[in-house]
């Protein structure tokens, strides 16, 4: 009975046997099971291994099961188990060749501190036992690869291609090696012959992957990682590929998905949560972001990119002592690296404000020279320059950074502020409108551009550009006061006065949206003491403020204390010694303290830095008048009128100059001209009776006689005598 039971189970058993190899010549179900391109299950892994463990018939088909399994193994995230399935194996028998290359490869995939060195020597072992095994030949170019040996990586792989020429892995591992030394088209010569010989090659597809990532092909990269993620979805480092790719695309949200894929199926690498952090900050996502580099930390504290990264966010939120500690260890980790030295350039950029701007200006240009093509650094030694006050010197830094990239608008408007900053505006103009066409719509480069729009009297392109960094950025203060100003010059005290009021909630120790709701005060309102006192009391928190000084000295020259009002405007050309229009106000308050000299001294200056002002002009040509340079005085009211036809005082003393040159019928119709903007303009009235007498009409002149009396009597016979007596 026993007998017949031993010859039954030895025919089961060798019919099983011959099963599995004319299945495994064939390529029959079980393998095609294994191998197929779905999601990753169990039973798969059941049956690659099954078949590992019958094929010792033929190699070549338990070659291809046993590294499917393994890459099963990785695709439903169990390189520990693989591995340990390995070290029992070997603490069975020492000598297992498949047991050490199922060892090195899951290694190789855990990836952790000196997992690559054993990998190599599990390798190295196992080809002493079995020198001319594929599947270990391959693994030890993988290990060389991983190990960035990639030169003894492609001598070995060489090597092994002689031994097993057809071998997919083999050739996918010299292409990547090939591929990292630079030598793109051996590379993509070796994965195209690997692709033909398995087209549906998970290892070979990802590879193929990386090759399309690293040549910047990202849609290629995304498109065969879709496949591989397909294959093996259990596997990180698939989705890390992806978010990568997704990354360098812009496509920040689709990486930080992948980057959470890689993360929650491998939540031990620091990697992962680096490349999760780096997209996070792109994001705005600025606490999350240093979570993930904190985790990263946690993980691997010399990880060089966290704590570097980790530096500039630290720097960004004012966290000085944490960002020096990041950097100075990051620097220790790697002291050449451009990126580092820039942060530590910026550290002392801003730790100490203005009093370390020499020293960071200072490493900015040791970072260029040893780095000349390194256009941030150029961006923020530029920037270090305008705080210098420097702006001359910042473009062609600026100019630097756009010459190395063209394309990243942020070089264009750092240009563009440092020429607006040296005066320049109509320079600076094309160099914002190309960084806001290059993507850059910050707030600052709008605001910029609004500000030159408006002191250039563009109001419509100006309220546009304001409104705009306002919607990007609605806690922009001081774009909320220049709106407001501008809202205010053009009468629009509501507005004005709205966005005022929310920058100093924004900003309440800033004194310009004060002094915004001062001029409000003194304008809309007419209340001038009351905007003297807020003038006074927003100087208090910046007493050399210059706007704050010239609006006070404005409010005193309408209460007539032209010398204070003298005063505050010294103070205010102290900060601003070039402003033209602070320059123009104090040659109002020469003039009204009759130091004709000082004002026609202050308005040329005014006028030769581009003032285009009406009053600017009619004050000069009323000098030029008293002076009797009565040509210099007509061309000046000419260019006053000009910019603004609506001016009674200056049509009027236009009415006398025309009066003297040409006939009272001509000076008559100059003065109507000015009575219908100003129907009690003495000046005008007094030309008109004047040129009334001329032609005869004594009674419309005794008409305008009484009208102006009834205006002002004294101010009046002044005035008729002073036009008399030019007249005669």
């Amino acid at each position: 009975m026993i007998f017949r039971t031993t010859i039954a189970s030895l025919a089961v058993l060798l019919a099983h046997a011959l099963l599995v190899h004319a299945a495994l010549a064939q390529d029959d179900p079980r393998l095609a099971e294994c191998q197929r391109a779905a999601d990753p299950t169990p039973r798969q892994l059941q049956l690659c291994e099954a078949i590992s463990a019958d094929g010792a018939a033929d190699a070549t088909i338990r070659d291809r099961a046993e590294r499917r399994a393994q890459e099963l193994r990785v695709g439903l995230n169990e390189t520990d188990a693989l591995l340990a399935g390995a070290e029992r194996r070997l603490s069975r028998d020492a000598n297992d060749a498949r047991a050490l290359d199922e060892k090195a490869t899951a290694l190789l995939w855990r990836g952790r501190p000196g997992d690559k060195e054993q990998a190599l020597a599990a390798v190295e072992l196992g080809l002493r036992i079995l020198p001319r095994d594929a599947s270990l030949l391959a693994t030890r170019v993988f290990a060389f690869n991983t190990m960035g040996r990639l030169n003894e990586g492609v001598a070995a792989a060489t090597a092994a291609l002689v031994i097993a020429p057809r071998d997919p892995d083999i050739l996918r591992a010299r292409s990547f090696a090939h591929l990292r030394l630079g030598n793109r088209a051996a590379a993509m010569a070796d994965i195209e012959a690997a692709l033909a010989i398995a087209p549906e090659h998970i290892g070979v597809l990802r590879t193929k992957a990386q090759i399309a990532f690293l040549t910047e092909n990202w849609s290629e990269a995304i498109r065969l990682s879709d496949k591989v993620i397909a294959r093996l979805p259990g596997s990180a480092r698939n989705f890390m590929l992806r978010g990568m790719a997704r990354a360098a695309q812009g496509d920040w949200r689709g990486a930080v998905v992948d980057f959470d894929a890689a993360v929650e199926r491998d939540p031990d690498e620091a990697e992962f949560h680096y490349r999760r952090g780096q997209a996070l900050w792109r994001l705005e996502r600025k606490g999350d972001a240093l979570k993930a580099f904190d985790r990263a930390l946690a993980l691997e504290p010399d990880h060089f990119w966290s704590r570097n990264d980790r530096a500039a966010i630290r720097l960004d939120e004012r966290d000085f002592a944490g960002a020096a500690a990041d950097i100075a260890h990051a620097l220790r980790l790697n002291p050449k690296e451009s990126r580092s030295r820039l942060t530590e350039g910026r550290l002392a950029m801003e730790m100490e404000g203005d009093r370390d701007l020499p020293r960071a200006l200072a490493l900015f240009d040791a970072l260029l020279k040893d780095d000349p093509g390194f256009a941030p650094a150029y961006v923020h030694r530029g920037i270090t320059l305008m705080r210098l006050k420097r702006h001359e010197e910042a473009v062609p830094a600026f100019a630097e950074a756009i010459r190395l990239e063209p394309a990243r608008g942020r070089n264009y408007a750092g240009r563009g502020e440092a020429l607006l900053n040296a005066g320049k505006p109509n320079d600076a103009l094309p160099d914002l409108d190309k960084a806001i066409e290059l993507g850059h719509r910050t707030a600052d480069v709008f605001f910029l551009r609004g500000l030159i729009h408006q002191r250039a009297g563009r109001h419509a392109l100006s309220k546009a550009d304001y409104d705009a960094a306002v919607q990007i950025e609605p806690t922009h203060h001081v774009t909320l006061n220049n709106r407001a100003i501008l809202a205010v010059d053009l009468g629009d005290f509501g507005q004005g006065e709205r966005d005022a009021r929310e920058a100093v909630r924004l900003a309440p120790k800033e004194i310009a949206p004060r002094v915004t709701l001062a001029r409000i005060v003194r304008d809309r309102d007419k209340d001038l003491p009351r905007a003297l006192r807020m003038f006074d009391e927003a100087l208090v928190v910046e007493p050399a403020n210059a706007v704050g000084n010239f609006q006070r000295g404005v409010t005193l020259l309408r209460m007539r204390r032209a010398s204070d009002a003298l005063t505050a405007l010294n103070k205010a050309l102290e900060k601003d010694s070039q402003n033209r229009l602070f320059l123009a106000t104090r040659g109002e308050a020469y003039y009204l303290l009759e130091r004709r000299a000082d004002a026609m001294a202050d308005f040329n200056r005014a006028i030769t830095f581009g003032l285009e002002a009406p009053t600017t002009f009619f004050f000069r040509g009323l000098l030029h008048f008293l002076n009797k340079d009565y040509s210099m005085a007509d061309a000046d009211l000419d260019r006053s009128l000009a910019l603004e036809p609506k001016q009674a005082a200056t049509q009027a003393l236009k009415a006398l100059l025309v009066s003297r040159s040409g006939t009272p019928f001509q000076g008559m119709l100059v003065a109507d001209r000015a009575l219908e903007i100003d129907p009690n303009n003495l000046m005008a009235l007094n030309v008109k009776m004047r040129a009334l007498e001329k032609l005869m009409r004594t009674a419309e002149a005794a008409e305008i006689d009484r009208r102006a009396r009834t205006i002002d009597p004294a101010a009046h016979a002044s005035t008729r005598r002073m036009v008399q007596d030019f007249l005669r």
